[in-house]
C-alpha cells in the first residue's frame, strides 16, 4: 500500500510539473501569437494617412475618400486617373476592380515586408499643409524623447541650445516624425531582434543597419545627398548643409549661411526634406537607391498641390504659400528648369 501511495505521490508530483511547463508553453505561444498577428497587421495596411485623413475616416473608407478629395480639389485634372494614382501610393499592391493589372508598375515587394509600416491604427488626422504650420515648442524636452530611441544617433541629438535657437517646429509634427522613422520603419537591425535578419545593412552590407544608417550614413547615399545638396543651396541663394538632424527630423541645426527671415527657408526645407525621407521609405526596395530626379520629381508635384491648397484659403494664405515657395518658383522661371 505505502509503494502504491509513494507512486501516486510521484506521479501527481510529475504531473503538477507538467501542468507548469504546459502553462508556460502556452503563454509563450499565446505571445508569439500576438506578435505575428500585429506584424501581419502593419503588413496589411497603407501609407495613405500619412498625406492627411480626417479623424473618423478609417479601413477601407480612405481611398474612397482620397479619390473624392482629389477629384473635388482637382477639377482641371479630371483626365487623372485619380483611382490609379492614389493605388499606386500605396506601399503594397493589391488587385482593384477596373483595373487589368494591379501594380505592374509598382515596386516589387521586398524580402522586408515591413519596411515602411507607416501607421499603427491612430487617429491621425493630420492634413499635409500641417507640414509647413510652425508653432515654439520646448525643444529639451523633445530631444530627451528622441535620443532614447535613436541611440547612438543621440550624440548628434544633443545639441538643445542650438535646435533652441534655430527652430519652430510644432510638437505634434516632431512626434509624428518620430513615431514615423524610430518606431514604425523597420530597419535591419531591429528585425535582427525578431531573427529575420542579420542586422547588417541590406543596401551597402558594411554595417548595422540602424535609422541613421539607413537615412544618411549608408556610403550609397552619399551622391544623392550631395545633389539635393547643390540643388538648394542654388534655389535658395543660402549655405544649406544637409546634416544628420536636417535629414532625419526637417530641423536645421545651424543657421550660418542663412539669410533672414529664417521661418521661410525652415518651412521649405522641411517639406523637401520629408519628401526625400518618403523617397527613401518607399522607393528604395532593390539595390539601387532613389535618384535625384525622383525626389526633385516628387517636390514639384508637392508644390503644385501646396500652391493650389493656398490660393483656395484666400488672399493672405496665398501670399504666404508663394513666399513659402519662392526658391522653387524662381527656379522654375530660370532658364535652368528643365
Amino acid at each position: 500500500m505505502e509503494e502504491v501511495e509513494t507512486r501516486i505521490s510521484r506521479l501527481e508530483d510529475d504531473a503538477g510539473s507538467q501542468q507548469v511547463t504546459r502553462e508556460a508553453i502556452e503563454k509563450q505561444l499565446e505571445d508569439t501569437q500576438w506578435k505575428l498577428t500585429d506584424l501581419e497587421d502593419r503588413l496589411r495596411r497603407n501609407n495613405l494617412r500619412v498625406l492627411g485623413i480626417p479623424e473618423g475616416v478609417e479601413g477601407s473608407d480612405t481611398h474612397s475618400f482620397m479619390v473624392a478629395l482629389f477629384k473635388e480639389a482637382f477639377p482641371d485634372l479630371q483626365q487623372w486617373d485619380w483611382d490609379r494614382e492614389i493605388q499606386r501610393a500605396h506601399q503594397f499592391p493589391f488587385n482593384r476592380a477596373g483595373l487589368s493589372s494591379a501594380g505592374h508598375d509598382m515596386p516589387e515587394m521586398t524580402k522586408i515586408p515591413l519596411v515602411v509600416a507607416i501607421n499603427r491604427g491612430e487617429k491621425i488626422g493630420m492634413i499635409y499643409t500641417l507640414l509647413v504650420d510652425l508653432q515654439s515648442d520646448d525643444m529639451v524636452h523633445q530631444n530627451e524623447r528622441w535620443s532614447k530611441g535613436f541611440g547612438k544617433a543621440g550624440d548628434w541629438m544633443g545639441q538643445s541650445l542650438i535646435m533652441a535657437d534655430t527652430t519652430l517646429l510644432s510638437a505634434n509634427l516632431k512626434t509624428q516624425h518620430y513615431k514615423t522613422l524610430v518606431d514604425l520603419y523597420y530597419t535591419p537591425a531591429k528585425l535582427k531582434k525578431i531573427g529575420k535578419s542579420s542586422g547588417l545593412c541590406n543596401r551597402c552590407g558594411e554595417e548595422e543597419a540602424e535609422i541613421l544608417h539607413m537615412f544618411y550614413v549608408c556610403p550609397m547615399l552619399r551622391v544623392l545627398l550631395c545633389e539635393i545638396e547643390v540643388f538648394l543651396k542654388k534655389i535658395t541663394g543660402c549655405n544649406v548643409q544637409l546634416s544628420a538632424m536636417l535629414v532625419l527630423l526637417g530641423v536645421m541645426d545651424s543657421t550660418e549661411g542663412i539669410e533672414p527671415p529664417l521661418y521661410k527657408i525652415r518651412r521649405f526645407l522641411f517639406v523637401a526634406m520629408a519628401i526625400f525621407r518618403l523617397c527613401i521609405a518607399t522607393d528604395w526596395i532593390k539595390k539601387e537607391p532613389p535618384t535625384f530626379e525622383g525626389w526633385r520629381s516628387r517636390l514639384l508635384a508637392i508644390y503644385n498641390i501646396e500652391l493650389s491648397l493656398y490660393k483656395l484659403k484666400g488672399h493672405k494664405k496665398r501670399h504666404r504659400g508663394e513666399q513659402i515657395w519662392a526658391p522653387l518658383t524662381k527656379w522654375l522661371e530660370s532658364q535652368d528648369a528643365p
